[in-house]
């Protein structure tokens, strides 16, 4: 349940950061993407983490 909202919110702030970054310098654009794709992992799986502790087995 909590996969679809913070997925979105991810979605929008991919466009974000696309329209924003189009005319920075291609090492910090990659560097910004793979810290943003690090965080995204991340609470992905603490939210699947979360959701298998609520629901029961």
């Amino acid at each position: 349940m909590l996969m679809l909202p913070i997925g979105l919110m991810f979605l929008i702030i991919q466009i974000v950061l696309t329209v924003e970054l189009e005319r920075a310098p291609k090492i910090i654009v990659a560097t910004i993407w793979l810290v943003y794709g690090a965080i995204v992992l991340w609470d992905f799986w603490n939210v699947r983490r979360v959701e298998q502790k609520l629901l029961p087995s």
